[in-house]
């Protein structure tokens, strides 16, 4: 699962740091002066602000000044960040990184070097969170940012990298992301600020240990605080706070309380960002799963999954097609579910594959950043030409063998799930020969009517004397209509004696034996029977018919039960 960036973003938005003014930067740098300019060009639209910062970029590079680089770097990486372009993300916060770390002319501005570096770390870290899911270099980074944060600089963003420290953990389940919730609530009683992410970092943590009682209780202070000095700023935090407190009225059974507050979320939802409302979709589904609403569920749980289509996010995608595919198991479509299990692998499958793409990127970008800062000697980029190729070939190699493993897998669990469904109707097959002889030999033990008339008893033992018997479900042309007069009965009476003793329709009724006698025939056959002629002598009009109905009452293809019958 992916994290969002409601936390990092609206409170690292008015820290990320750049000069309103570059020319001034090469005479005086203060941290309170970046932060203040930050907020200005932060609050920009779009468009707006990414032509400010890389105005500020280009200022910096015409100039010469490392420092305005630096500055411009961290602005257009972050830009880009928001606007999910992750290859000009990586390039500009790894500009920034490495142009920082290398520059040592300006030793009077060691503190505003920290903050950037710090800043454009953390970045790096929601880099890794969003795009490629690798919580250990994720880790990695927000590690660094520590090392380089002065978290007594006015407008530090310490308690944002120990936030974020938090969510690594939640989303890994593991609860050891306590301390640094602790850390951050520590830091905000001191300076009286930052309230909301410190209740949120430590419910998170709660919720991971199952302790669902302290848990409740941090993040209703977390919301309490939002909805006492909110004004329509913090609404998407409010969103984020709403989904964890209708997850954990779920876990403690309070449903009632839980679809309360998803609701609120869902009202807010236009104001929230893609992966907000996803986990609102995904959070309700489970709410209607346990309400054993499995429509409105899977109703719900598709509307998140067509959210990540068109928006191409992962946010709790993966989470949403394992969830419907609980849902269709529960509904007993097996074959819909066994469809989305199989997505769900293929999005794991893709995931890994993505992660190597996204460190062939990483290379390519300090490739890049290496030639344009340095100016490489002709030999320096053959070398680097050469390594290049190596790795490409390197990580082919890997996706190659990984598709492979991926295709054996899916073959050999799909291989097995036939032969299981293979041998359940084999066992049916005897099954049913058994019950027919007992039902042969005492008759009346085994069949009772709702209608209660001897003549209903009597119709209905030479409705399955005609199927069982004389096999009229062969006749392809054979309708109700045929059969109430070949029984000299009419045609609702009969729909009702077949409704009353079978518990179906009469089509369905046919189709039963149909498909009895096709699993009966492969079986026996070993496998060694031709399919359409089967279809058409069972009664069936197109091998299309056939196929349907052998595919709903088995689960698997007719063609597929047959190769595993010869196997």
């Amino acid at each position: 699962m992916r994290p969002f960036l409601s936390i990092a973003t609206a409170t690292l938005l008015s820290c990320l740091l750049c000069f309103a003014n570059p020319a001034q930067a090469e005479t005086k740098a203060d941290s309170a002066g970046i932060i203040n300019a930050a907020q200005r060009i932060m609050d920009m639209q779009g468009r707006q602000r990414q032509e400010k910062s890389r105005r500020i970029f280009e200022e910096g590079m015409k100039t010469g000044n490392s420092l305005i680089t630096v500055y411009g770097s961290a602005l257009l990486g972050f830009h880009y960040l928001l606007e999910t372009d992750p290859d000009s993300a990586l390039f500009y916060l790894n500009n920034a990184v490495n142009t920082a770390e290398k520059d040592s002319k300006y030793p009077s501005h060691k503190e505003e070097y920290d903050y950037i570096v710090s800043i454009s770390y953390n970045s790096l870290a929601l880099y890794y969170l969003n795009f490629s899911l690798d919580y250990y270099k994720a880790s990695e980074y927000l590690m660094d940012a520590l090392k380089h944060c002065d978290k007594d600089l006015d407008g530090t963003i310490y308690p944002l990298i120990l936030a974020n420290l938090t969510l690594v953990d939640y989303y890994q389940a593991d609860s050891t992301g306590m301390e640094y919730a602790r850390m951050l609530k520590d830091w905000s009683e001191d300076r009286g600020s930052y309230r909301f992410h410190a209740d949120y970092a430590i419910a998170l943590m709660y919720l991971t240990r199952c302790d669902y009682r302290m848990a409740r209780q941090h993040i209703l202070n977390a919301i309490e605080y939002l909805e006492d000095t909110n004004e329509g700023k913090y609404d998407r935090e409010l969103i984020l706070a709403y989904n964890i407190l209708g997850k954990i009225y779920l876990k403690t059974g309070e449903r009632h309380k839980a679809l309360e507050v998803l609701q609120k979320a869902s009202f807010l939802s236009s104001l929230g960002t893609e992966s907000d409302i996803t986990d609102t979709y995904l959070t309700l589904g489970k709410y209607y799963m346990e309400e054993k609403d499995y429509d409105r569920a899977l109703q719900t749980m598709l509307k998140g999954i067509s959210l990540c289509n068109s928006h191409s996010i992962d946010v709790h995608y993966n989470e949403l097609l394992e969830s419907i595919s609980q849902i269709y198991a529960l509904k007993n479509d097996y074959r819909s579910a066994l469809d989305y299990y199989i997505l769900y692998h293929e999005h794991q499958t893709s995931l890994f594959n993505r992660n190597k793409e996204y460190a062939l990127g990483e290379i390519r970008a300090e490739f890049n950043l290496e030639q344009y800062q340095n100016r490489l000697n002709e030999q320096e980029i053959a070398i680097m030409k050469r390594n290049r190729l190596l790795t490409l070939l390197t990580f082919a190699i890997v996706i190659i063998v990984s598709a492979a493993g991926a295709i054996w897998y899916f073959y050999h669990k799909k291989n097995k799930y036939y032969s299981m469904i293979v041998a359940r109707y084999k066992e049916q097959v005897s099954l049913n020969r058994q019950i027919r002889e007992l039902e042969e030999r005492n008759p009346d033990k085994y069949h009772t009517s709702s209608l209660s008339e001897d003549k209903g008893n009597d119709l209905w033992k030479r409705v399955t004397r005609c199927m069982e018997d004389e096999h009229v479900y062969r006749d392809s042309d054979l309708t109700i209509d045929k059969l109430a007069a070949r029984l000299s009965t009419n045609r609702s009476y009969l729909s009702r004696v077949i409704n009353e003793y079978a518990g179906t329709n009469f089509n369905q009724y046919l189709n039963k034996y149909r498909i009895e006698e096709a699993i009966r025939s492969i079986t026996e056959s070993n496998g060694e029977c031709l399919l359409k002629t089967l279809a058409f002598d069972l009664g069936f009009k197109s091998t299309s018919s056939f196929n349907k109905a052998f595919s709903k009452e088995t689960g698997i293809p007719p063609s597929a039960f047959r190769d595993k019958c010869r196997n």
